[in-house]
């Protein structure tokens, strides 16, 4: 993809830095909404023709498991060694400053209508590639793909420069918080590495998924533009496995450290993630996780065209 990612994402940012407005904010979550319903279609489309896909899916999805393992755990480990020396959670440090913020965990714990729409077109569009495979055009549906891909990163790009809550939430946190994220992201490229190495598989496909952090929306999309279907199956199904598995692990995950859901959820620890850390690790972490998230999402549509360009 070249310069295309900074080039959308960066002017997604400056149009919602300066021109960002309940109505345009609406629109745009539309469009990305829309955008994201495509992209899994044509994903679905692209899987019902891909024979060898279909034939080797078990051992991919098997796979996909252990690098998202991987990620976590060098992830949740970091993050629990930065907790512990350099950014304590503890009730001192973070008092019930989570009550600031109910609204957000209110709207976390509303259902997300996207959890249901990607299932479901991906599924569509896998029934109508296997049923329908001679009368459609693998051309047309890149196109559609890249159309698609172009409107989500320019919406992505939007939503960055619309949201000015990261900059009051890192000064109400502190400016050392930022060392949380970023040994969270370190973690999960260092265990994408090394699930990499342990599988046989290239760095591009095992890193790069590693480091969607759970954001399997975009991962999945920016792996499938660039490097084809079959390792663009990897980046989308290590980050859902990543968010299904953060979130059934956040009870036992809370008696290890605070740190330690929060780093399993990565991306999703803003939103998807965010009901179940504050329920089990409590309310006064609940900024922590959304700065985290926010962060993290921040970061991901800018380290996956960096990650490409330094393997390959």
């Amino acid at each position: 993809m070249g310069i295309l990612p900074f080039l959308t994402i960066g002017g997604g940012i400056v149009i919602g830095w300066l021109f960002a407005s309940p109505r345009l904010s609406r629109s745009m979550d539309q469009l990305v909404n829309l955008s994201i319903g495509v992209i899994m279609l044509m994903i679905g489309l692209n899987l019902g023709l891909n024979d060898t896909i279909i034939r080797n899916f078990a051992s991919i999805g098997l796979q996909c498991l252990i690098i998202c393992l991987s990620a976590l755990a060098l992830s949740i480990g970091l993050a629990v060694i930065t907790e512990r020396t350099i950014v304590p959670l503890d009730h001192k440090a973070f008092p019930n400053i989570g009550e600031d913020f109910s609204d957000e965990i209110e709207q976390s714990q509303q259902p997300d209508i996207m959890s249901w729409i990607i299932p479901i077109c991906i599924a569509t569009g896998l029934v109508v590639g296997l049923l329908f495979r001679r009368s459609l055009s693998a051309d047309v549906i890149d196109t559609i793909f890249n159309w698609a891909l172009i409107v989500l990163l320019v919406g992505v790009g939007y939503s960055q420069g619309a949201s000015r809550e990261i900059f009051t939430y890192l000064r109400r946190l502190g400016w050392k918080f930022i060392l949380l994220p970023l040994a969270i992201s370190i973690g999960s490229l260092l265990g994408g590495a090394l699930a990499g190495v342990l599988l046989g598989l290239p760095m591009k496909v095992s890193v790069l998924s590693a480091g969607g952090m759970g954001f399997y929306s975009i991962t999945g999309a920016y792996m499938t533009q660039t490097y084809g279907l079959e390792i663009g199956t990897y980046g989308f199904l290590v980050n859902v496995l990543r968010e299904v598995i953060a979130i059934l692990a956040v009870p036992f995950l809370a008696r290890i450290n605070p740190a330690a859901p929060i780093a399993a959820g990565g991306a999703p620890s803003m939103d998807v993630v965010l009901a179940p850390i504050t329920r089990f690790v409590g309310m006064r972490l609940s900024l922590v996780s959304i700065a985290s998230g926010m962060v993290i999402t921040f970061l991901i549509p800018f380290l996956l065209p960096i990650l490409s360009w330094l393997l390959g």
